[in-house]
C-alpha cells in the first residue's frame, strides 16, 4: 500500500494535480488498485477523463469518494470507475449495497471511524474514509480470473452483488389500519426511546398530555441509569431515571400507555420489528399507544380546492424557521408560547412535528421523518387547512413551525432543496418570521435567506436567535438583533411589539 500525496500547500486540489497524480502512480508503482479519496467539481480540461482512461487501459481500477453533499465530483462521475457514496441506511462499516443505472456504484457506511490523526484519535465522517473499506473489500477478492475480464468494473460489481448487505430477507410489516390511540391528562404513559422526537418532548414536558410515568432506552445506550434532569437542556424535563426497555414491567398498573418514538431505523439494523413487537405488547396488556411511525395527515386536509383556492387568516401568525435542521425549531415555539401566556396571551400553536398530538396540538401538518410524500400543492393546501382550523379557534396569535432549513446553500443536489418547507410557509401565510441560525452560519447565507423570507413572502423578520448556547454573531446584522435562546423574552418583546 502506497500513499500518494495530491493537496497543494494550500489543502487545495485541482483537477490537472490529481489527473497528473493518478499516471503517475501508474507508470511509477503499477498498482492494481487506486482509492482516491478526494475529488474536484469541475472537469472542463478533461484532464480527469484522460487519466481514467488510462487507468482503464492499464487494468487499474479506481475506486473514488463521491462527493459528501451529493454533488457531481470527478472523477467518480465518470463510468469507468467505481464510485461510493455513504448512505445513512448502511449501519455497519463492512456492509454495502451494490447500485446500477446510476453514476454511484456503491452505498456504503455512513457512520464514524476512529482515526489518528497527529497523535490523537479523532472521529471522522464521510465517502473520504468509507471508501478506503471498499477498497479493502475490492482488494480481499482480487484475483487473476478478475484481472484477465474485459471489463474489470461490470466483473467485480456483479461479485460484489453476490456479498452485498441487505434487507431483503426482513421485512417491517405494514401497519395501515392501525390508528394511534387519543391520550389524555388522566393517561399515565412511558415514553421510548430516548430518540430526538422523544428527547425534545422530555425537555418541554410542561406540554406534555399525558402524565410522564417512565422513560426507556435501548440496552445500549448511555442514557440508561442516568436522570433525565442530568441530561436535558430545560428546566422542564422530568426527575425520572432512564431505564432498559427490557425491563418494562407490562404487568404494572403504574401506567397505561405507551408512547413510542420513531424506531424505523434502529429495527432494521437489528432485524427486529420493534414497532409490531410494541403493538403487540399493548394489545396483551391491554394498554394505549401513540406511535410516531403511524402518524399520518388527514386525507381531507390536502384535498385541492376548486382552482386551487386559499385560506386568508384573521388571527395574527409568526413563523418560526431555521437556517438548518436539528436547531430546536420546536423548542423556541414552545418557549415563545410559554412566555406569551404569562403575560396573558391565547396562544395557538401549529407544528409540523409527529409528536404534535401527545403536546394538545389537535390540528397540524406532518412532514417531517418518515412522513408520507406530498406533492408540493399538497403541502401548500395541508398546511393552509390546519392553519384555518387553528385559526377557527379565534386565539389571540398563532406559533408556527417548520421542518429543516428555508433555502439551501448547496444547489448541487435536488435533495438539498427545500421545496416542502417553501410550500409549507406558503401554506401558512405568516404576518412575521423568527429565523434560527447556526453560529458557524456564513453572514452571507444569512442575509440571503433574510432577503429571500422578506421578498418572496413579503413580511419581515423580526429577529435572529441564535440555536445554540450563547450568541457568538454578537449584536446585530444588517440591524436584525441577534438573540441567543436564553434571550427569548427579548424575542417575545418585539413580536409584542410588531403587533
Amino acid at each position: 500500500m502506497i500513499s500518494v500525496q495530491v493537496f497543494n500547500d494550500n489543502h487545495m486540489i485541482r483537477a490537472r494535480d490529481l489527473a497528473s497524480s493518478i499516471k503517475k502512480s501508474i507508470n511509477e508503482f503499477h498498482p492494481d488498485i487506486i482509492n482516491i479519496s478526494m475529488g474536484t467539481r469541475s472537469d472542463s480540461d478533461g484532464e480527469l477523463q484522460q487519466a481514467v482512461n488510462y487507468a482503464v487501459k492499464k487494468k487499474v481500477v479506481l475506486v473514488c469518494a463521491a462527493d459528501n453533499s451529493g454533488a457531481i465530483s470527478y472523477p467518480a462521475f465518470y463510468k469507468d470507475t467505481l464510485s461510493v457514496l455513504c448512505d445513512y441506511k448502511i449501519k455497519q462499516i463492512k456492509n454495502f449495497n451494490v447500485v446500477y443505472n446510476n453514476w454511484i456504484d456503491i452505498l456504503a457506511y455512513s457512520g464514524h471511524f476512529s482515526v489518528e490523526i497527529k497523535k490523537r484519535q479523532e472521529q471522522v465522517i464521510g465517502s473520504s474514509f468509507s471508501t478506503p473499506v471498499i477498497t479493502a473489500i475490492i482488494n480481499n477478492m482480487w484475483s487473476k480470473d478478475l484481472v484477465g475480464q474485459d471489463n474489470l468494473i461490470v466483473e467485480i460489481k456483479k461479485e460484489m452483488s453476490q456479498m452485498q448487505y441487505s434487507n431483503d430477507s426482513f421485512h417491517l410489516k405494514h401497519h395501515h389500519n392501525i390508528v394511534n390511540d387519543f391520550l389524555t391528562s388522566k393517561d399515565k404513559a412511558i415514553f421510548l426511546p430516548l430518540n430526538k422526537e422523544v428527547f425534545a418532548l422530555m425537555n418541554n414536558s410542561d406540554f406534555v398530555v399525558p402524565h410522564i410515568a417512565s422513560i426507556y432506552d435501548y440496552h445500549t445506550s448511555p442514557k440508561i441509569g442516568k436522570s433525565m434532569a442530568d441530561i436535558g437542556y430545560t428546566s422542564y424535563v422530568p426527575n425520572q431515571v432512564i431505564g432498559d426497555m427490557r425491563d418494562i414491567n407490562w404487568e404494572s398498573n403504574d401506567f397505561n400507555s405507551v408512547v413510542l418514538g420513531h424506531v424505523k431505523e434502529i429495527s432494521l439494523l437489528l432485524k427486529k420489528d420493534l414497532l409490531s413487537e410494541i403493538i403487540e405488547k399493548c394489545n396483551e396488556y391491554n394498554k394505549k399507544i401513540y406511535a410516531l411511525d403511524l402518524v399520518q395527515n388527514e386525507k381531507k386536509l390536502y384535498k385541492e380546492r376548486l382552482g386551487g383556492s386559499l385560506f386568508t387568516f384573521n388571527t395574527p401568525i409568526v413563523g418560526v424557521i431555521g437556517t438548518s435542521s436539528k436547531q430546536g425549531k420546536v423548542s423556541l415555539q414552545l418557549e415563545i408560547t410559554r412566555l406569551l401566556k404569562k403575560v396573558g396571551y391565547d396562544v395557538g400553536l401549529m407544528l409540523t412535528e409527529p409528536f404534535s398530538e401527545i403536546i394538545g396540538c389537535k390540528h397540524y401538518w406532518h412532514y417531517g421523518y418518515n412522513a408520507s410524500k406530498f406533492s408540493w400543492q399538497e403541502h401548500v393546501v395541508g398546511s393552509n387547512n390546519t392553519m384555518k382550523k387553528i385559526d377557527d379557534e379565534k386565539h389571540d396569535l398563532i406559533i408556527a413551525g417548520t421542518q429543516s432549513q428555508v433555502m439551501s446553500s448547496n444547489m448541487k443536489n435536488t435533495g438539498f432543496i427545500p421545496v416542502e418547507t417553501q410550500s409549507v410557509l406558503t401554506g401558512i401565510n405568516a404576518d412575521c418570521y423568527v429565523l434560527l441560525v447556526n453560529k458557524t452560519d456564513s453572514t452571507n447565507l444569512i442575509t440571503r435567506i433574510v432577503k429571500y423570507i422578506e421578498s418572496y413572502y413579503n413580511r419581515p423578520v423580526l429577529a435572529l436567535v441564535e440555536s445554540r448556547g450563547t450568541s457568538e454573531l454578537k449584536g446585530n446584522l444588517n440591524d436584525l438583533p441577534i438573540f441567543c435562546l436564553s434571550e427569548t423574552d427579548k424575542v417575545v418583546k418585539r413580536i409584542i411589539e410588531f403587533f
